[in-house]
């Protein structure tokens, strides 16, 4: 007696082709997830990055200043700040569609451009403090892609802090 070879029949072909394509899109659904946290959370440390590093390049030119002075926004020109320092030299800073743009010049001419890109729906403005203190702030306000949860971190500083350490120098010495 011969035996009949057994073949592999089609409703059981149908039914691992199923269950091959419920796993494969499960994956895909997963690492779709996966790709899209990693790109938040690098556009999230790259706008931390940003603000780091505009904190402490405001900080600086605020410490190195004569003079800061807030300027309204104008009809074709953005809310800015500008510092003034020895020799003719001036530093604005303005934000402009999530960047905060830096321009230094020097006797009107410009020397010098930084652009601080910043995450996506962020504002970025500047207040003064009353004539009778040095002290000028950058408040940043910024919507967490995640949780839609509204900050704000403000980074303060002193106006021509290192005029007055030289004048208190020479004056105690």
């Amino acid at each position: 007696m011969k035996r009949k070879a057994r073949g592999i029949a089609l409703v059981e072909l149908l039914v691992v082709i199923a269950l091959v394509s419920v796993i494969i899109s499960a994956v895909a659904i997963c690492l779709h997830g996966m790709y899209r946290a990693n790109r938040r959370t690098r556009e999230s440390m790259a706008g931390r990055t940003a603000i780091s590093r505009l904190s402490l390049r405001f900080r600086a030119d605020a410490h190195a200043a004569l003079d800061a002075a807030v300027e309204a926004e104008a009809s074709e020109k953005a809310a800015s700040i500008v510092f003034s320092q020895p020799a003719g030299r001036t530093i604005e800073y303005r934000f402009e569609r999530s960047r905060v743009l830096r321009v230094v010049r020097q006797d009107g001419e410009v020397a010098h451009r930084d652009a601080f890109r910043l995450p996506r729906r962020t504002g970025v403005r500047w207040e003064s403090a009353d004539d009778d203190e040095p002290f000028v702030t950058m408040v940043v306000d910024y919507v967490s892609e995640s949780d839609e949860a509204a900050s704000q971190q403000r980074i303060e500083a002193v106006v021509g802090l290192r005029n007055l350490a030289v004048q208190g120098n020479e004056s105690s010495g």
